[in-house]
């Protein structure tokens, strides 16, 4: 029987490194422009799921995005990102206008998408 030459000591650096080979700068998100995944992550990390239903899940505090193209053009759906309270005196949505101009495309790209 072979003997393992890998320890738990090593396994727990393995691990370690590979925790933070899995936490993606917003700079790599923002290179995957356009891609259905980097838009799903960016709405996972900033936890839009958390007020707003989409694909039949997510929250119900805010509206749900789903067809959301019928009702507002990316021009309007990025004014409510980076000024929700410009479009409604009385919104709680938080700004996201520390987002990077790619990223932003990006989510908006990803929520205004028609993805019935």
């Amino acid at each position: 029987m072979a003997q393992s030459i890998i320890g738990p000591g090593l396994i727990f650096v393995g691990l370690i490194f590979l925790g933070m080979a899995c936490q993606q700068p917003s700079g790599s998100i923002a290179n995957r422009a356009g891609s259905s995944l980097a838009g799903a992550d960016l709405y996972q990390r900033l936890a839009c799921h958390g007020c707003h239903r989409l694909h039949g899940t997510g929250g119900t505090l805010g509206p749900p995005l789903d067809r959301l193209h019928l009702q507002l053009s990316p021009s309007e759906v990025e004014t409510q990102l980076l000024a929700p309270r410009r479009r409604q005196v009385t919104s709680r949505m938080p700004s996201f206008a520390f987002l990077r101009a790619q990223e932003l495309r990006t989510l908006v790209t990803y929520i205004h998408t028609d993805q019935d």
